[in-house]
């Protein structure tokens, strides 16, 4: 059954990255990192500038986002790196 079947305004997809985006903002996340970990990077003129991907400061979020949702205990992290 969906969301929106058993009447909660929104999707699974979109409450999960409101949260996500939510608790990025609670505590301190910079906003270019926490836009980087949706995969969403500047376009245009700003854009052109941007050359990193970010993936070090992601990294670092992402676990930290783990480690608020399931405690502390460690995360199965599997790397993955583009060429």
């Amino acid at each position: 059954m969906t969301t929106r079947a058993q009447g909660i305004p929104g999707t699974v997809h979109g409450i999960a990255r409101a949260s996500f985006r939510s608790w990025c903002s609670d505590v301190g996340v910079e906003r270019d990192v926490a836009e980087a970990c949706f995969s969403h990077f500047p376009t245009g003129v700003e854009g052109c500038y941007v050359r990193t991907d970010s993936y070090d400061r992601r990294a670092v979020v992402m676990q930290r986002w783990d480690d608020y949702l399931g405690g502390t205990r460690p995360a199965r992290v599997v790397e993955l790196r583009h060429a």
